[in-house]
């Protein structure tokens, strides 16, 4: 017998009120569980596709620092979730396959 467990789509996001009243020992627990899931995918993925085929089928990732007021953060928030909204009512089909987009904004002191 096999358990499986996964997490609720609408449990990963975290309300503002939810970040606001999160301790710092609760944020850093809510951002492991995040990375956990990611390497997990990761994980997934990999295993499953040879060395030479990934970046053929869309694997990526990247870290970047953009210098940004907190106005300028807050329209680049804006316009990344305005064009994020314009994807996500593509419906799967056989040429669309699935990715995963995490997007983790950290200000640096």
């Amino acid at each position: 017998m096999e358990n499986v467990y996964t997490v609720k789509r609408e449990s990963i996001t975290l309300s503002e009120q939810e970040l606001g009243d999160a301790s710092p020992e609760e944020h850093l627990r809510y951002f492991m569980s995040y990375q956990a899931n990611l390497l997990k995918e990761m994980e997934r993925f990999v295993e499953r596709h040879p060395q030479h085929d990934r970046s053929k089928k869309g694997l990526s990732y990247t870290q970047t620092i953009l210098h940004l007021s907190l106005d300028e953060m807050k329209q680049f928030s804006t316009e990344l979730s305005e064009l994020m909204e314009r994807y996500l009512s593509f419906s799967p089909s056989e040429e669309r396959q699935a990715h995963t987009f995490a997007v983790i904004s950290i200000p640096q002191d």
